[in-house]
């Protein structure tokens, strides 16, 4: 069985974790939450990303797909770099009030790495290259690491203005050996250049429960549906990825 220590995954893998709760415990925060606007309908974001892998810099392409169908949702982020090859994530599942409820996450790379979603049974299933690696019982709430950028921006639309700084949510997100939860904090409302021109956006920050979890920020633009513009994630072992949208869709 693979360890879970490390909530990257690893950095073969690691260069690619970009473009890539407590159960909703802080799911709408501590501010004023208002009725969030429906889910977007179906779009799809380009983004130029720059990083550094295997003490090396590195740029590459990455594409967000996003497609509502009913009460369920497909979701897809596509990424090329010369150094690290190509990395598919997808994520399939329903749509409710509360959220995205993620029933399968699929993460290919070198490898196929699998995560079945069993909302009846409240189970999950981790396969890497069709082999269980993993079986243990699912939390409410819980996202994968794609849905996890959908559910923030849903949440992050519920907030007022006052919850600037104050306003945290907690995700349990689904790795390896089971669900671990993640905390982001609405840190500020501020432009951020991209590409695509110095956009208006939330400022979410994780607040890292271990010096080894990785450092997540992101700026989520209401002219995007509160989907990543930037989004910038670090490491303790010197590696970095900076993803920003290219163009407007």
């Amino acid at each position: 069985m693979e360890s879970n220590t490390k909530d990257t995954v690893g950095w073969t893998r690691r260069a690619w974790m970009t473009a890539t709760g407590a159960a909703a415990v802080g799911m709408w925060g501590t501010g004023r939450a208002v009725e969030p606007p429906p889910w977007p309908a179906a779009m799809t974001l380009e983004y130029e990303v720059s990083g550094r892998a295997r003490g090396l810099p590195y740029r590459a392409a990455s594409v967000l797909h996003w497609e509502p169908n009913g009460a369920a949702y497909t979701a897809s982020l596509d990424m090329r770099a010369p150094l690290v090859g190509t990395r598919t994530q997808r994520s399939e599942g329903r749509l409710s009030r509360d959220g995205l409820r993620p029933e399968r996450y699929i993460d290919q790379a070198r490898r196929e790495r699998r995560y079945e979603l069993a909302w009846a049974e409240q189970r999950f299933r981790y396969l890497r290259d069709g082999q269980l690696m993993h079986d243990g019982p699912l939390v409410a709430g819980t996202q994968d690491r794609l849905s996890l950028f959908f559910q923030l921006g849903l949440w992050a639309r519920s907030q007022a203005q006052e919850a600037m700084g104050s306003a945290t949510a907690v995700v349990p997100v689904l790795g390896q050996g089971g669900t671990e939860p993640w905390r982001f904090r609405l840190a500020a409302q501020e432009a951020v250049d991209t590409p695509a021109g110095s956009l208006p956006a939330l400022r979410l920050e994780r607040e890292r429960a271990d010096p080894g979890d990785t450092q997540i920020t992101l700026w989520l633009a209401p002219a995007v549906h509160h989907l990543p513009a930037r989004l910038v994630l670090e490491d303790d072992e010197g590696h970095r990825v900076d993803q920003r949208l290219r163009r407007l869709p």
